[in-house]
């Protein structure tokens, strides 16, 4: 008998005893249902199913990690050694190398989320901070929002912290914000993805 981590992802009975299938990833149930007999929408959602994957990758890790990467550098360099209140050099670096660290593997899941948005590889998708706002742009588009006010916002915020944080430290809030709208517009694309076109899906249990 497999044991539950060796079940391959798929639809499957809902083990809460609804007559529906429930989405399962292989390590988890999702939050995506379908009543039974309704095949289209699986069919949908599965040819969609890497696209919510690399956008819950985002939701989970990726915009989170870029921020407080982001925010982490961004304090480092107001503390330098040199700076009216310096840290120690070695701290210095050394933070500064592992929020290097955070912003890349953000990075690298906004790139592959860039990926299935696009349906393939974009030279955008592998350029740091410029996917971050393109798949802003492209989720937003998807959403029926507007792309160029939502990212012109959003680049105003992050400059305006990048460039006033040393004077300004109220600023730290910037990247929560950001991480929040970014976060927020994204989990909306995923449970659009994951509604079905003529019935409400269930909620997880």
């Amino acid at each position: 008998m497999l044991s539950t981590s060796e079940v391959p992802m798929g639809w499957y009975p809902d083990p809460s005893g609804e007559r529906q299938w429930r989405w399962w990833t292989s390590s988890a149930w999702t939050a995506a249902t379908i009543p039974y007999g309704e095949r289209e929408t699986a069919v949908r959602i599965v040819s969609d199913i890497a696209l919510i994957q690399a956008l819950h990758r985002l939701v989970r890790y990726g915009i989170a990690m870029f921020f407080i990467g982001l925010a982490t550098l961004v304090s480092v360099q107001a503390h330098w050694p040199g700076s009216a209140k310096p840290v120690s050099e070695t701290f210095a670096v050394t933070l500064s190398n592992v929020a290097v660290a955070m912003v890349l593997f953000g990075s690298v899941c906004f790139a592959f989320a860039a990926r299935e948005l696009e349906g393939r590889w974009t030279w955008w998708a592998y350029v740091p901070v410029l996917n971050l706002f393109v798949v802003l742009s492209v989720v937003t588009r998807r959403l029926g929002g507007r792309p160029l006010q939502r990212v012109g916002a959003d680049v105003f915020l992050l400059v305006l912290f990048v460039v006033q944080f040393h004077d300004e430290t109220w600023l730290c809030i910037a990247p929560v914000i950001l991480a929040v709208g970014e976060s927020t517009w994204v989990a909306a694309l995923i449970e659009k993805l994951l509604s079905a076109p003529s019935a409400t899906p269930s909620r997880a249990l």
